[in-house]
């Protein structure tokens, strides 16, 4: 499970023993939807509150930030993990990864 503390600080608890995984800040401030993937590996955060609004894909171990998108006020990966969706005032984006052509 992911949860995002008063002080902005996210962890990554382990539902079944109570554990706290880790421990991280995003750059996304001010109060935030988050998420974290099908998979559990990677969290989303993102606020329509802040100025300019701002999303971020953190690996949810690490807090390593995957992906930052300014103007964005929502981010998620799909159920299939196979694209991320974001939306902004200017409206939603899908994005695919690149298939390898090797």
């Amino acid at each position: 499970a992911l949860a995002r503390h008063a002080d902005g600080t996210l962890s990554l608890w382990d539902i079944s023993t109570g554990a706290r995984l880790s421990s991280w800040v995003s750059p996304v401030q001010g109060p935030a939807i988050i998420g974290l993937s099908a998979n559990g590996e990677v969290a989303s955060i993102g606020t329509p509150f802040a100025d300019p609004p701002s999303a971020a894909l953190h690996l949810a171990e690490t807090g390593a930030i995957v992906l930052y998108v300014e103007g964005a006020t929502t981010i998620q990966t799909s159920p299939t993990d196979d694209g991320v969706l974001l939306g902004g005032a200017w409206g939603m984006a899908w994005i695919s990864p690149v298939e390898d052509q090797s």
